[in-house]
């Protein structure tokens, strides 16, 4: 026990307690086990912390300069604990300068920092400052207040917390950088984030990308999604005023998503796509099906700083897409599993990819549909310039070819049941096969 006024080091603490009273200071050199105690309004410090734990209570300041501790696992091999830990409790500040493997605790009123995470755990019900996740993962629970956060790297979970992006520089910075180019955030189960950018970055010479999971009950909002970065949507996650913008979307495990074309306070997500990919793609877990859709995406082409953009739409296994339009510059790929269905073609090429099916498509001028080996389009309708292309082992049921519309059955393609209307075209080609078709008078 370290009285006020006091000072009292230790080289190598591995079991019972020191307890700092207020007005003292004690130091650790090694600990590897039993506690560093220290009540209120005293100090404390760790160098080398590898097991037991630093508790800090109300105007207590307690410092780690290195944790690295013994890991936990369960019989499955999967990370339940540390053999070490900073607990802070109300009115207490804790400040790791490295943390490798270990665990901070910042309780509700308690301030934490860890200048460089690279791995372990932070579970946050208080006050996090100054802290950069490079590896390991942060947990903002409910109440959780960040101030100049940087996720740089490791993995951020927001469980009932509200985080709001910064958009200013670094040296400005008092929230979370809105930049995420290196990490992943996940917002589940009543968190709620708002106007984080996901982007691509470089870190020691390798591509890194920004990841943002958006699960059950978690809410993201004004999310802008560039080049490099990755928006994935499960079951239960919402999103409004979204901006795909030369990222990557996918729709997962249940995901359902409608356009928003209002071009007002978007309740969703912007219904043209013009830079950037949407994959749509369900689940099975536990013999359970978990579709996934989205619904009102108009694909299309655009130009950003000069350089020429393009919409894609993939449409995966247990995914649907339900009327996309597919404009000039506008691509849609149904691949296997995958449904698309009244969708329409302005312009654009939707591919059917083997294993892909396609219902009630109309194709308009300058409109293509290519069907490939082991894909299916039914009830398609080809109007005027419009074409659709049967290759080899494809197939299409039940067709419409309108004036001027075209089909093509390629070498071991097939048609069946098509209508041709006054000044449509079929054209068959050796190997080619049609049945059922009428042509009307």
């Amino acid at each position: 026990i370290i009285l006020s006024g006091a000072t009292g080091s230790v080289t190598n603490l591995s079991g019972g307690t020191q307890e700092i009273s207020s007005g003292a200071t004690g130091n650790v050199t090694n600990l590897s086990g039993g506690t560093q105690h220290m009540l209120v309004g005293a100090t404390g410090s760790v160098t080398n912390l590898s097991g037991g734990t630093q508790i800090i209570y109300d105007k207590a300041v307690g410092t780690i300069d290195t944790m690295e501790t013994t890991v936990i696992l369960d019989s499955n091999g999967k990370v339940i604990g540390y053999g070490g830990e900073q607990d802070i409790y109300g009115g207490g500040t804790g400040i790791i300068n490295i943390l490798s493997r270990g665990f901070q605790m910042v309780g509700v009123g308690g301030t934490g920092t860890v200048t460089a995470m690279l791995g372990g755990q932070q579970d946050v019900l208080g006050r996090v400052v100054s802290t950069t996740v490079s590896g390991g993962a942060q947990v903002l629970l409910n109440r959780a207040v960040v101030e100049k956060n940087v996720l740089a790297g490791g993995t951020q979970y927001v469980y009932g917390a509200s985080l709001t992006a910064d958009a200013r520089d670094a040296a400005e910075l008092t929230a979370q950088a809105a930049l995420l180019d290196n990490g992943i955030q996940v917002v589940i189960n009543g968190g709620t984030v708002a106007g984080f950018i996901l982007s691509s970055g470089t870190l020691n010479g390798k591509a890194t990308s920004g990841v943002q999971i958006v699960r059950a009950y978690g809410a993201a909002v004004s999310t802008e999604i560039a080049a490099g970065g990755t928006q994935i949507i499960r079951s239960g996650g919402t999103i409004s005023s979204n901006t795909l913008a030369g990222g990557t979307q996918i729709l997962d495990y249940g995901a359902s998503l409608t356009a928003d074309a209002s071009g007002a306070a978007l309740a969703t997500q912007a219904a043209v796509i013009a830079n950037g990919t949407q994959i749509i793609q369900g689940q099975v877990n536990q013999n359970n099906i978990y579709m996934a859709s989205a619904t009102g995406f108009i694909l299309s082409s655009g130009t950003v700083n000069d350089t020429a953009t393009s919409g894609l739409q993939i449409v995966s296994v247990y995914g649907v897409a339900v009327s996309t339009e597919i404009d000039a510059g506008g691509t849609q790929i149904i691949s296997s599993g995958g449904t698309a269905s009244a969708n329409t073609i302005n312009g654009g090429a939707q591919t059917i990819s083997a294993g892909g099916m396609a219902s009630a498509t109309t194709i308009n001028a300058q409109g293509v549909q290519n069907i490939s080996s082991g894909g299916t389009a039914s009830a398609t309708t080809i109007n005027a310039q419009g074409v659709q292309n049967i290759s080899s082992g494809g197939t299409a049921k039940d067709t419409i070819i309108n004036n001027q519309g075209t089909q093509n059955i390629l070498s071991s393609g097939l048609a069946d049941g098509v209508t041709i209307n006054a000044g449509g075209t079929q054209n068959l080609q050796s190997g080619g096969t049609a049945f059922n078709v009428q042509v009307a008078q």
